[in-house]
């Protein structure tokens, strides 16, 4: 995928089917991943790109199971897991990311304590972040302060992300306690309760954040010192699963 296809992505084009998302899905996690070039920036861009992967399976098992309707959260974070892959990717300072990340997770499980004694409930910080010092991890990019706390932030910042954020915005409605999502399973006309709504098709275009993700990965991968050729092997697995009869 060269810079005029990313370009051009558009994701109103023809769905592939749920036959196809397994297979591209599995062939895309099935790529060994463990020898690969170890680096902040690679583990963003590579667990980003398999916890996709593994969503978008899951859309697909889903699917086939007859529980189209219950795909609306897996749908919400394969486009959230393929903006900040968009993110990372366009980022002038790419090092920045991993301890701005870490610094928002960190404040984010020190109000979880805050909020749960406020509730009655005294609990500890997650040891994870106990005793962390962000000192270790780099240095933090104030000017990435809103990015790493926001999607929406990370969105705007990336370039070619519009489609993909109305993908997520769009499936957030059906992933949270949210009006529309008790119209759609309790919907009213005339005052009377009536049949539950067709849910929406999450899987639209899934195939083709699949290309694109795995062809952002690979060039994160190959800047970060890993050979073009094995970097590569996510592009070819995602398109031989989607070729695959």
């Amino acid at each position: 995928m060269n810079e005029d296809d990313v370009d051009d992505f558009d994701l109103s084009v023809e769905d592939a089917t749920p036959e196809q998302l397994t297979r591209m899905a599995r062939a895309v996690l099935a790529v060994p991943f463990t020898d690969l070039t170890t680096t902040p920036v690679t583990q963003l861009a590579l667990g980003w790109l398999r916890a996709a992967h593994d969503q978008i399976l899951a859309i697909a098992e889903l699917t086939l199971a007859g529980h189209h309707s219950a795909t609306a959260p897996n749908a919400r974070a394969v486009a959230e897991l393929a903006i900040r892959i968009i993110w990372l990717h366009q980022l002038d300072n790419r090092d920045a990311a991993f301890p701005s990340l870490v610094e928002q997770e960190k404040r984010l499980a020190e109000n979880h304590v805050t909020h749960s004694a406020e509730m009655g409930l005294t609990i500890d910080i997650d040891p994870l972040y106990a005793n962390l010092d962000l000192a270790d991890l780099g240095t933090i990019d104030a000017s990435l302060n809103s990015q790493a706390r926001g999607i929406v932030d990370a969105a705007k910042a990336a370039q070619h992300a519009v489609g993909i954020y109305q993908l997520w915005r769009n499936s957030t409605q059906y992933a949270h306690a949210t009006t529309r999502f008790a119209g759609m399973w309790a919907p009213t006309r005339a005052g009377k309760f009536v049949d539950s709504e067709t849910p929406v098709n999450w899987s639209q275009a899934l195939h083709l954040l699949s290309i694109l993700t795995c062809s952002m990965t690979a060039r994160v991968l190959i800047e970060e010192g890993e050979e073009k050729d094995r970097a590569s092997e996510f592009i070819a697995a995602s398109l031989s699963g989607l070729r695959d009869l």
